[in-house]
């Protein structure tokens, strides 16, 4: 085909070599392309196509048309023009060439042919050596970036997306610099440098509000608010949604259903709720996807209200999910339709060409025909060429499927597996948790039998003072005896007999006094060292809270320069390896307390436990004073199950 291409170019050299009347008036419209491509297609059909005699006017002419056209979002539907244009422009003009080679691109980008619309903007770099249409090369380079970006090929796609920048920064397009910083911005979030993200599109914003371009300043303001909502960073991007017009939040759909998730995080179902409506009547809400996950969200909030209508929306939330399916097995079959047809249009054109061979070799005459046909057999062997390796691409990609399942079956296998893992472990958790509490109320039972052998034993001393008074009062009878020796010798014998008898007794009873009081002196010990044992134990947890409280993280966290929550996001999972040092099993106790404690409550038992003050709880939270002391109580009346005050859960946390 392109032989016949250059045979039919020659014939029109003449025709080609002087300039045309119409060449002067394309010439007037190619301003109108850039800045005003709805203008520059009303002009464009009002040209009599029949005018175009010549190639190099209708090359021209479809040059001017299609680029229009792709400004103006009009979907292309055919390659032939732009190849026709491209063979054109071979070897003549190297500025439309790369002109050219660039729509090419942006029509096979239309028609879904990614790998041809690479290697056509690889062809517009080409082009033209000295480069000097710095806007167009940024827009080449931009769409390099996008197909990229959509292969994860992030190396590429940076290189890509900087050279697009210099290109617009050259050429001093302040829009095009935006847009590049915006694509940047893309680009690290799916790379996960979050921080990076934030700065570019904040640039984008910037430089966009500085070209007078709002509606491009508003739409980074609110990628970048829906980035944080994605990443759970609610506060960050309810600040830049405050910051957007109220117009503009109503007539977009992706805008409301981020504010009704940061009031939904807030746990505010009454205020989330008509911002989730106003999401699926907003004038920008043409997304399947979107309107499934808002469907979702009503029927999560509905659950616990309203069943007919958390059903209702769960069915059309199943109803988006099987559009989404049909769509992407349409995607996928208009995929394969387009490489079935791609290959069928080169058989045609190969079908075609044999029949221009026979034609030229029928005007050109014998003597050409030997060579004529050697270079027709080699241009079909290229052709077959590319026909199998199409074929052997589509096997490729075929296998390369079955590959991706069997991939996914093992990852969902190993998935199972670790679930597995995680079931048994929280078993075995659960049964050491149970073995310890009966070992405590072994203990405990064992410290109760002691305080009453304590007490037994605290009345059979009483036993034995009453008898040494027993004691003391039959010496003083003896006494009396003594007295009576000389009036009575028979009566002195009887006594006398009585007196050995109780001192035998009290001997006895002396004896076993001592033993008993023995016995109380050694458990008095017991108890003392117990006491000391006990004493101990708390100095040691107030030694180790005071050591964390004056440890370099806390310290850390006590800085007024260091409370933003950029720079402590990284340093939670240190500080909570220091409290865990400090505390075995804080943060197991606090979620067998209240399982479904939030991060955000989380974080603020870690900072009271180091001590700090409420003014640094409100730079680290975002939270007022007032916000913080209230959702202490809260956590308090959660944790304990009777209601208190904010220093009541400071002493909570202290003590756990």
């Amino acid at each position: 085909m392109r032989i016949v291409i250059y045979l039919i170019g020659v014939f029109a050299l003449a025709a080609c070599s002087f300039r045309q009347p119409c060449v002067e008036e394309l010439a007037g419209i190619e301003p109108y392309v850039e800045s005003r491509p709805d203008s520059a297609r009303t002009l464009l059909s009002k040209i009599d196509v029949g005018r175009l005699r010549s190639e190099g006017c209708w090359a021209y002419y479809n040059l001017l048309k299609t680029s229009a056209e792709d400004k103006d979002r009009v979907r292309h539907v055919s390659d032939s023009v732009m190849l026709r244009v491209v063979a054109y422009y071979q070897g003549r003009d190297p500025e439309k060439l790369q002109w050219a080679y660039y729509l090419l691109g942006r029509v096979y980008r239309d028609l879904g042919d990614s790998q041809e619309a690479a290697k056509a903007f690889r062809k517009a770099l080409e082009a033209d050596p000295k480069g000097q249409r710095h806007d167009l090369l940024g827009r080449i380079y931009e769409q390099l970036f996008y197909l990229y970006s959509y292969q994860n090929a992030f190396p590429e796609a940076l290189e890509m997306v900087n050279n697009s920048y210099q290109n617009y920064k050259i050429h001093n397009d302040s829009i095009g610099v935006a847009y590049a910083l915006r694509n940047r911005a893309r680009l690290y979030e799916k790379m996960g440098s979050l921080d990076s993200m934030a700065i570019y599109y904040r640039d984008a914003a910037q430089i966009a509000f500085s070209a007078g371009n709002s509606a491009m300043g508003y739409s980074s303001w609110r990628e970048l608010a829906a980035m944080y909502v994605r990443y759970r960073r609610f506060g960050d991007s309810e600040r830049l949604l405050a910051r957007l017009p109220e117009a503009s939040k109503r007539n977009n759909g992706i805008t409301l259903k981020n504010i009704a998730d940061i009031y939904r995080y807030r746990q505010q179902p009454d205020s989330a709720y008509p911002y989730y409506l106003q999401a699926l009547e907003a004038e920008y809400n043409n997304n399947i996807y979107l309107q499934k996950m808002i469907y979702q969200a009503l029927a999560d909030l509905d659950s616990v209200r309203d069943t007919r209508s958390a059903f209702r929306y769960e069915r059309l939330a199943s109803c988006c999910a099987d559009s989404i399916q049909k769509l992407e097995q349409a995607e996928s079959v208009k995929d394969l339709d387009y490489r079935q047809a791609r290959i069928e249009k080169q058989e045609l054109e190969l079908e075609n060409a044999r029949s221009w061979v026979f034609i030229c070799v029928l005007i050109m005459g014998s003597g050409f025909l030997v060579g004529l046909l050697y270079v027709c057999w080699k241009y079909i062997q290229r052709y077959r060429q590319r026909l199998q390796a199409a074929k052997a691409q589509n096997e490729q990609i075929r296998l390369q499927r079955d590959h991706n399942r069997q991939a996914l079956a093992e990852n969902q296998a190993q998935l199972a597996a670790v679930q597995q893992q995680l079931e048994q472990s929280e078993q075995t958790h659960k049964k050491r948790v149970q073995d310890l509490r009966t070992e405590i109320a072994a203990l405990e039972e064992q410290a109760r039998r002691s305080q009453e052998r304590i007490r037994e034993k605290e009345v059979q001393v009483a036993g034995l003072c009453r008898l040494e008074k027993a004691v003391h009062e039959k010496d003083s009878e003896i006494d009396r005896l003594q007295q009576c020796i000389a009036e009575d010798q028979q009566a002195l014998a009887k006594k006398q007999k009585e007196i050995d008898t109780l001192k035998a007794f009290a001997a006895q009873a002396e004896t076993n006094q001592q033993e008993w009081m023995q016995a109380l002196r050694q458990k008095e010990t017991e108890l003392e060292t117990y006491g000391w044992l006990l004493q101990q134990n708390i100095d040691e947890k107030k030694q180790r809270l005071a050591t964390l409280r004056s440890s370099e993280i806390a310290k850390f966290f006590a800085e007024p320069k260091h409370q933003n929550r950029d720079t402590l996001k990284k340093k939670w999972d240190e500080l909570e390896k220091a409290i865990e040092e400090a505390s075995p099993r804080f943060t197991d106790r606090l979620l067998e307390k209240y399982p479904g404690i939030s991060p955000v409550e989380l974080h603020l038992c870690y900072l009271v436990k180091i001590g700090l003050k409420p003014n640094a709880l409100k730079n680290i939270l975002g939270y007022s004073p007032q916000n913080i002391t209230s959702l202490r109580a809260r956590l308090y009346e959660k944790f304990c199950g009777v209601k208190g005050g904010a220093k009541d859960f400071d002493d909570l946390i202290s003590n756990l």
